[in-house]
């Protein structure tokens, strides 16, 4: 029961930073939309192969999954930069 609680909230941040990223890099920044992309379709695809498999309880899978989330935060601070009228 812990492994939801954890997975759950770190996906709505994740999902939350993208949508924050892709909607200030449109228009503006292709290489940062393309990249934001990119991230969720993996992250999107991550999460398809953990309803078929064990995808989060896997050392190297694990280390992918952490790595999406401070891509995510790093892609969500550039695009913040990117556009001085973000709240």
């Amino acid at each position: 029961l812990l492994g939801p609680r954890a997975l759950f909230p770190l996906q709505a941040a994740s999902w939350r930073l993208a949508g924050r990223a892709l909607r200030a890099a449109r228009g503006r920044d292709a290489q940062l939309f393309a990249m934001t992309a990119g991230l969720m379709g993996s992250m999107a695809g991550l999460l398809a192969h953990g309803l078929i498999d064990n995808s989060y309880f896997v050392v190297d899978l694990a280390f992918i999954f952490m790595f999406q989330l401070a891509a995510m935060l790093s892609l969500s601070e550039l695009a913040d930069g990117a556009n001085p009228q973000s709240d």
